[in-house]
């Protein structure tokens, strides 16, 4: 099992929870990390290889979690999937796959709530504006 932790300058780390430990500094095994170089507002896993990263300056990546070439865990190069209008800050994110649906609900400070629908490649199918304050 992996976990994401995230700072709020950028930086994102993948942990894998092993063994059975009582302390639990002796079951986190540091896997990969990278730095979006933005300032941070929500970090979730989408899927159990990809994390979607959300921003204060409006934006969305995934990022993958593969192998390299030498087989082991690291974080893919960061892809824009959504970028808001007027780089207004996104404070969460909510996720919903079923199958080949993919779902995307983004909280912008603006109070306008955004559904993004998305391909399995992480393209942006569709995007419509469920609520404006």
């Amino acid at each position: 099992m992996h976990l994401v932790t995230a700072s709020k300058d950028g930086a994102i780390y993948v942990w894998k929870i092993i063994g059975d430990s009582e302390n639990p500094d002796d079951r986190l095994s540091y896997v990969s990390d990278f730095n979006i170089d933005e300032p941070l507002s929500k970090v979730k896993w989408f899927t159990p290889t990809c994390i979607l990263v959300a921003t204060t300056e409006g934006n969305v990546y995934s990022l993958n979690l593969e192998r390299d070439s030498q087989n082991a865990l690291c974080l893919s190069r960061p892809k824009l999937v959504y970028q808001a209008e007027h780089e207004v800050a996104i404070w969460d994110l909510a996720t919903y796959s079923k199958g080949e649906r993919h779902e995307v609900w983004l909280a912008e400070d603006s109070g306008k709530v955004t559904q993004l629908l998305l391909d399995n490649t992480m393209k942006v199918l569709a995007s419509k504006t469920v609520h404006v304050s």
